[in-house]
Formats: structure tokens, sequence, C-alpha cells
């Protein structure tokens, strides 16, 4: 049996390609379930976003996962496969929350973790019984039902950074907009730090030489490292005799545990990417984090000024920097407490924080949330074009200003933050990973830059 695994790509993320066609960093489902697969079956991997497809391959199954953004690419990739009479078998985000919708492309469909029931979906389609649809029916355990990815069936020159794992799952915050709340719910599962080091020395062992190197650069892909602080502590622990620096995703409660932030720095911390989300009170007193930074109750946030939220998170990115850990700020817009003055604010309080890097975002309401099913109601959603759906566009009447400002505030978010004396002022002030910061700096411009081109003239990716 001949099988292949293809993640499809969008247009943000061709975006994102560095000036040699590299994607940022891999991503491990494809890998995990090629891990799963039994040793008789042949299985091969295509990222999309750097690899193209052979549709003239022999293959006897194709297997799809796919954001929502990456919908449509992903159903044009099975109908393409279908008509050739190869089944497709479709999971990830999308496919969970919608369907139905896949089940119009897919043979079979997998809703939730496809880790519990991939190899099921193996034995159905050799033996010709496939189900239309197989449902997980509960959540893994990442200790004993996830493996070691098969990073072997990656390229590894084809991304900028390689060495991409995961220790823990889902996110206990519950923000509304949030697909790993819609599609873990309320969970935060971990596995062993001894076994999360064990996989690390893996990738840096001599196997794993790149131009005669061995890279000691590791993204942790979680959605929250640092929810857990005490399991936070046994990690870190862990990573300190590897000789690593990484990188990881967390709110600003890690800046406010200096002993945590001391031990992450510690043991090989180098950037943290924050969800500082906004400043404007009223949306951080929903957001169900970030109060502390702010120097707030959920209570008290209503009642304070903007200033004060930009004020604490000032603070928060200086507790970072203080320990050598640079800072990646995630900033939001297009709430519906954000009006057009509120908007230019965020815009101003974002370059007043001191962040190193600052990726700009449009609420998008991603199918599954309770963002989503609230617009949905309110007949607030204008589009479902799912390509349109990579916070990088309008997809929703905002409450209290149009479309056309929210769309030109991101605009002018990144062409502000990502003018040429603007990065050269923020990158040498300070010696701090000055290289890793300057390439961010960079690589994000250029991609900034294609996504103002691309919304001037739409279907343009070059």
């Amino acid at each position: 049996m001949k099988l292949l695994l293809i993640q499809p790509r969008s247009e943000w993320s061709v975006l994102g390609q560095t000036s040699h066609g590299k994607a940022g960093m891999p991503r491990l489902t494809l890998p995990a379930l090629a891990a799963l697969t039994p040793p008789d079956v042949d299985v091969q991997i295509v990222d999309c976003r750097v690899q193209a497809i052979d549709y003239e391959a022999p293959v006897d199954l194709v297997g799809i996962t796919a954001m929502t953004c990456e919908a449509p690419a992903a159903y044009k990739i099975a109908d393409t496969f279908r008509a050739k009479n190869v089944p497709v078998v479709m999971g990830g985000y999308h496919a969970s929350f919608m369907p139905e919708e896949a089940g119009l492309h897919a043979d079979a469909v997998v809703i939730g973790e496809a880790e519990l029931i991939w190899r099921d979906v193996l034995e159905d389609f050799r033996s010709g019984r496939p189900r239309s649809s197989y449902v997980a029916d509960r959540l893994c355990d990442l200790n004993s039902e996830v493996p070691i990815p098969r990073r072997d069936l990656l390229d590894r020159t084809k991304y900028s950074t390689f060495n991409t794992i995961q220790a823990t799952r889902g996110c206990s915050k519950g923000c509304d907009y949030c697909s790993i709340d819609a599609f873990f719910g309320p969970t935060f599962r971990k596995r062993s730090p001894d076994d999360v080091a064990g996989e690390i020395r893996g990738m840096l062992s001599p196997q794993s030489l790149h131009k005669g190197r061995i890279d000691r650069h590791v993204v942790f892909i979680d959605d929250n490292l640092t929810l857990d602080r005490g399991y936070a502590r046994k990690l870190f622990t862990v990573l300190a005799p590897l000789g690593i620096q990484w990188a990881c995703q967390a709110t600003t409660e890690l800046a406010e545990d200096d002993e945590l932030l001391g031990l992450a720095a510690r043991s090989g911390c180098i950037f943290v990417s924050v969800g500082f989300e906004s400043f404007n009170p009223l949306n951080v007193a929903r957001l169900r984090k970030n109060w502390a930074a702010a120097g707030m109750t959920a209570d008290q946030a209503t009642a304070q000024p903007l200033e004060a939220v930009c004020d604490g998170f000032r603070r928060s990115v200086e507790r970072f920097h203080k320990q050598g850990v640079c800072v990646l700020g995630n900033f939001m817009l297009g709430f519906d407490d954000d009006d057009s003055t509120v908007i230019a604010k965020t815009i101003r309080a974002s370059f007043q924080i001191n962040v190193d890097v600052a990726y700009y975002h449009i609420v998008t309401p991603l199918p599954g949330t309770r963002s989503y099913d609230g617009l949905a109601r309110e007949d607030r959603i204008t589009t479902r074009d799912w390509a349109l759906y990579d916070s990088g566009h309008v997809v929703f009447s905002p409450k209290l200003l149009s479309a056309g400002d929210l769309q030109a505030g991101l605009w002018q978010a990144y062409r502000e933050f990502y003018s040429i004396s603007r990065i050269a002022g923020r990158v040498f002030s300070s010696p701090r990973h000055l290289l890793a910061r300057l390439a961010l700096n960079w690589s994000t411009r250029r991609k900034s830059m294609r996504m103002m081109a691309m919304s001037s003239h739409p279907g343009k990716t070059s």
C-alpha cells in the first residue's frame, strides 16, 4: 500500500517563505501519523509550502490535514485525486469542525485527534470497507499514544527552523476566538519532561547533522508551554544540560514569575511569543489572561485607561529582556469594543512596549469557536471563503468601525512597525540575539509588504 500524506498551503504561508523558498518550520501532525503507520505501508509526506504534488505518481490512499485557511487548497487537492479514483481521507481542525462540508471532498473524514484512530482508518481502507467518518471519542495520552514523529520523511533543508517539538497540548484560558479551546476543550496535557528531553537529544544526534553541524535551535509548538508552572519548572530543569537555544509560546504570566523566567533563560530560552492581543481594557477584561501584567484584576479592568495597560505590558517586556529573552508580541485588531481611535492607539502602544518583533492579526471567527457561533447568530459573517480566514482579512462586520478601516489599520500597523528606520532603531538598540532579531524583523517586513501587495492585487502571491 502506498500512502501519501499532504499538508496543503494557504496564500499566507507562501508569503511567509524566505527568499530561498524555505518555509518557517515543519508541523508535526503528518510525521506523527507516519510514525503510527504500519511498516509495510510505503508512506510519503508532501508539505505544499515547499514541495509540489506529483499527481501522476502511483498512490493507493491520500491523507490531508488542514486548518481553515488551507481548506480550499485541501479540497482542490482532494478533488483532483478522487477524479483519478484515488481515495482521500481528510482531518485536522477544519474537517473536525465542518465534517459535512469536508465529506463532500473526501471518502472519509477524521474528527478529533487522529492518533487514536489512524490505524483503524488504514486497515479499513486496505480491506476496502472504509467508513465515511471516524470520530475520536476522547483525547489521547501524550505519554503512551503519541509517537516520536517521523522527521526523516521531511527535507530539513526546506525549513528555516527544522527542530520543532511538542511537550504539551491545549490551553485552559478559554478565549472565545481560539480554535485550540474549541478543539481540545479546557484541557492541558503534558508529556514526561524526561521524554521531551530524550526526543531533543535524538534531534541533536550525529544523524541530524546539517552542513556538517548540529542545529541546536528548538521551537516548542505548544499552545501555552508555561500554563502549568510546576510542570514548566521540571521541564526547564531537564532542558538546561542540553545546551540548546529554544523558543515557545507563553502568556505574560511567565514574566510575572521571576524564578520560572530565570530558569527558562538558563535552560536556553531566547524567544517567547506572547499574545498581548489588546490594550483596550474592555478587551483585556474578557480575554481571561494578561490581567496581572496589566496591573489589574478582571473586575478592575474596565476602569483602567489604555495607557495603564500599555505600562503594564511594557514592564512585562522589560522583565523578559532583563533575563535575555526576546519577545515576539501578537496583537489583535477588531474586537467589538474597538473603534477607529482604539485601533490607532493600539498600533502606537504596540511600538511603545518595546517588543522585538510584532505580528498583527484581525480578529477572525474560526469555525467551531464561540466567536464564530456568536457572529453567525448576529448575521455578521460576511464571507465563508475560508482562504480569507488567515487573520489578515476582515471576514465579518465590525461593530464600531467599517471593515475598510479595520483592514487599513492592519496595513498601517505593519507599515509603521516594519519601516527601515524602526527596524534599525529596534534591532541595533541591544546586542541581545541581534542576528535572530534582525532576521525575524526583516523577514516579517518582507512578508507584510507581500501581504499589502496581494491585497491590492488579489490572487498575486509573489
